[in-house]
């Protein structure tokens, strides 16, 4: 059987990291091949990061380590590579350990976006840190050459990928991902009661568009006085200045932990639509999520997303410039609507089951990393 080792700092088996995505990854490939995680850092190298990164929290982006530093990483990579007998190094978008890379292993490199798109649309970076921005990208270009596969989510990262670094288009290869729940895809029927739920996941309240969103529930209860319209908030205890009986904020879920994971996934089935009004996604998970329980959604149209929200098939993909007053009346067209509601809910059920799924992206993965044997 061949070994397939995956390159990922954090733990891919932990179902918080990346969103899930790597945990689904994983469990695709153990289903062809060997498997073993491989974190290409040391003793030393944790401790030189952490030097270099001093001062710096939250999320941030940019690796700060110097290329020496990188070049370290890359040695003890290589000596894993080699003792572990890796047949395909599966990199799940780490650049500095690729600098040094010499090991015989073939390399796929997987990336939902990159680092030009995230400085250009996901991150603001301060104008000290621009030399730090040139270095990462250089780094990005060191790996997408040395890998045989540049696997991708979107045709949106995919041109990035061959415009931004020069590669070869034959060398890019765009893979649909999946949910990162375990979910019997179901359909549901147009909501007929007066409370309407509307479910908004996420944890950054302005970059996923929650002000938004908040509008968009008060502009439905002032125009429709019939019903009453909740926005239940997941990943959110709270946020600044924002309050109401309309608002049920209901905390952090989570995925490792059964019982969260189950509440979560009644969110999906009780809600009647899903609102994400976010001003830049490379994917968004819970769209996949929430279209395999059939819900409708609501968006904007901005990086990877229109890819995995089909406009006018799985809900609505709004201008980046779109207000509450937009995504009300897009949310009033499905509820006054019943069939438009439920053509919507059965078509996205539908891409789930045919084309948006962990079982396809595990298939055609597979066929992927045996024809790179054979060469």
């Amino acid at each position: 059987m061949m070994r397939v080792g995956v390159l990922s700092r954090q733990d891919p088996y932990d179902r918080m990291t990346f969103s899930g995505t790597s945990h689904s990854m994983v469990r695709q490939l153990e289903k062809y091949f060997d498997v073993i995680w491989i974190d290409p850092s040391t003793k030393w190298t944790n401790r030189l990061s952490r030097l270099y990164h001093r001062g710096t929290s939250g999320k941030f982006v940019l690796n700060l380590n110097p290329f020496w530093v990188s070049h370290l990483i890359s040695d003890h990579l290589n000596r894993q590579v080699e003792k572990e007998q890796i047949d395909i190094l599966f990199n799940v978008g780490m650049s500095g350990p690729m600098v040094g890379y010499k090991a015989k292993a073939k390399v796929i490199t997987f990336a939902d976006a990159t680092m030009k798109q995230m400085i250009a649309h996901y991150y603001n970076i301060s104008p000290d840190r621009r030399h730090a921005v040139h270095r990462n990208e250089a780094m990005e270009k060191i790996a997408f050459d040395r890998s045989d596969i540049v696997m991708t989510t979107s045709d949106w990262c995919s041109q990035s990928v061959i415009q931004d670094y020069s590669i070869e288009p034959d060398k890019v290869r765009r893979v649909m991902v999946g949910a990162n729940m375990t979910i019997t895809p179901e359909t549901k029927s147009a909501p007929s009661g007066k409370d309407i739920h509307l479910l908004f996941v996420g944890i950054d309240p302005v970059r996923k568009g929650f002000p938004i969103a908040v509008d968009t529930v008060a502009q439905l209860n002032r125009r429709d006085p019939k019903r009453h319209y909740i926005l239940d908030v997941v990943g959110l205890s709270e946020a600044e200045g924002i309050e109401g009986d309309d608002i049920v904020f209901h905390g952090l879920l989570d995925k490792n932990k059964p019982d969260q994971e189950d509440k979560l996934r009644e969110f999906y089935r009780k809600s009647d639509l899903f609102i994400l009004p976010t001003r830049m996604d490379t994917i968004g998970i819970v769209f996949l999520e929430a279209a395999s329980y059939g819900l409708p959604i609501l968006t904007c149209r901005t990086g990877g997303v229109p890819e995995y929200v089909i406009d006018g098939e799985m809900g609505y993909c709004l201008d980046l410039d779109a207000d509450g007053t937009a995504f009300a009346d897009k949310a009033m067209e499905l509820i006054d609507h019943p069939d438009k509601y439920e053509y919507i809910s059965q078509r996205a059920v539908e891409r789930i089951k045919l084309e948006f799924n962990w079982n396809r992206w595990g298939e055609q993965v597979a066929d992927i990393i045996k024809g790179m044997s054979c060469q």
